[in-house]
């Protein structure tokens, strides 16, 4: 992965680089979205790790950060550039570690662009 650099931000791997920033309270308001989000859908269910049948793991995540840009024409030189908007996090299930059979087909996380729809439905 090649680390993305905006208006000074440079876009972390993961949560420990994240907190490590001085952005580290952009980012961490990011994932607590995200969880919060996730939690009103009802999307897990939360279980005890002394209640996994032996032989099975909790399944792992992992966040997906991202700096969200726009870009900015300068009027008077025609030059692009790209403005820092916001700290985006995603809460990404690691479906590598599902049994087909199993727990293959409880995991769906289709996502599309709202415009990609609106497109479809015109």
């Amino acid at each position: 992965k090649v680390q993305v650099e905006v208006d000074g931000r440079i876009e972390p791997m993961n949560m420990m680089d994240a907190v490590a920033q001085a952005e580290a309270p952009l980012w961490i308001g990011a994932a607590r979205k995200e969880i919060a989000g996730l939690v009103a859908l009802e999307c897990w269910d939360e279980v005890e790790r002394s209640s996994v049948p032996a032989g099975r793991s909790i399944a792992p995540s992992h966040f997906v950060l991202k700096i969200k840009t726009e870009e900015v024409v300068d009027a008077k030189t025609g030059e692009a550039s790209l403005k820092f908007v916001k700290c985006k996090c995603r809460l990404c299930y690691g479906g590598h570690m599902s049994r087909y059979g199993e727990d293959y087909d409880q995991t769906a996380a289709f996502v599309c662009n709202p415009k990609t729809i609106r497109s479809m439905l015109a």
